[in-house]
């Protein structure tokens, strides 16, 4: 079966350039609407069915497996997101979060031919971000080809350091960033970006290494492609 969600935002999709501060501002916006200390807190629902596609203008795509996992509230996301995921873990605090996203960004006259171009933009708009953010120290940012998806798609891996989380001044927290690029094959002014980021106290272990992959990944490897209207 399949669910169509109204998604986050309603209107035009978020505009990308190499100057936007796309990503950056995006991990920021969504890490303080979660920031929250109670999964039934308001404008949280869970995730009842993890089989049951998701629909949304232009792209579908599986919910995220396993436990615990809600959605927000259609008013809370930055623009640009169609749907966001949040996971409540069992040693959940404010300062661990985990959080899944589905962006359309428009491209604008922006144009790729190769997915190793796109790749390169990529890395370029992510460095670029940490060159104008006073809250953001840009770690790493890796990139790969992936022709899965019958698109022109990277897969990226990015890295960065927080001094800014709110009531945690100059604290030191790390987030990463596991994230699938893709230009919508009907149309190729639009980027979809569907992604995972994970933010946690410099002293604290990450979840991805402790099995959290095993229920972000099959989320990641499920987008599919719609038509845009």
């Amino acid at each position: 079966m399949r669910s169509t969600e109204p998604g986050w935002i309603a209107g035009n999709p978020a505009r990308l350039s190499a100057s936007s501060g796309a990503f950056t501002a995006w991990i920021a916006g969504v890490f303080s609407v979660l920031a929250i200390g109670c999964a039934s807190a308001p404008g949280l629902t869970p995730i009842t069915s993890t089989a049951q596609r998701m629909d949304f203008r232009g792209v579908s795509v599986q919910p995220p497996q396993g436990d615990n996992w809600y959605t927000a509230a259609a008013q809370r996301g930055p623009p640009g997101t169609l749907v966001a995921f949040y996971k409540k873990m069992g040693d959940w605090t404010p300062e661990h979060s985990a959080i899944a996203g589905l962006r359309l960004l428009d491209l604008d006259d922006q144009r790729f031919e190769t997915a190793e171009e796109l790749g390169r933009f990529m890395d370029q708009v992510f460095r670029e971000d940490h060159k104008r953010s006073t809250r953001f120290n840009l770690i790493d940012s890796t990139y790969a080809v992936d022709a899965s998806f019958g698109a022109i798609c990277v897969r990226l891996h990015q890295a960065q350091e927080d001094r800014e989380v709110p009531g945690r001044a100059g604290q030191r927290f790390l987030i990463d960033a596991h994230a699938i690029r893709c230009i919508h094959p009907r149309s190729p002014r639009y980027l979809v970006d569907i992604s995972f980021s994970e933010r946690r106290r410099d002293n604290r272990a990450s979840w991805w290494s402790r099995g959290l992959q095993e229920e972000v990944e099959p989320y990641l490897n499920s987008l599919q492609f719609l038509p845009l209207e």
